[in-house]
């Protein structure tokens, strides 16, 4: 069963592919969505799957409080419910 990550602090120019890249480096993504409000708009949250908690936990040591696109990320592993990838 897939790990979710919670990614805090996006910058409104983050993509899909710039995630996944960065991720990657820690292991496999198998789903990313950034979350958006009514009018598109980056609410600065994405959520992650990983096919594994030994991925997701490295990603998660790796990278929480590094910056991406000039803004310092917060990441922990979503709790049960919150995000739907």
């Amino acid at each position: 069963m897939a790990t979710k990550i919670c990614v805090r602090g996006l910058n409104k120019d983050t993509t899909e592919e710039t995630l996944k890249e960065h991720f990657s480096r820690f292991g496999t993504v198998d789903a990313i969505s950034i979350a958006g409000d009514k009018v598109n708009k980056t609410l600065n949250i994405a959520y992650l799957a990983m096919p594994s908690a030994e991925e997701a936990q490295k990603a998660i040591s790796g990278l929480h409080t590094k910056e991406l696109d000039e803004r310092k990320l917060s990441i922990c592993q979503a709790k049960p419910g919150e995000c739907q990838i």
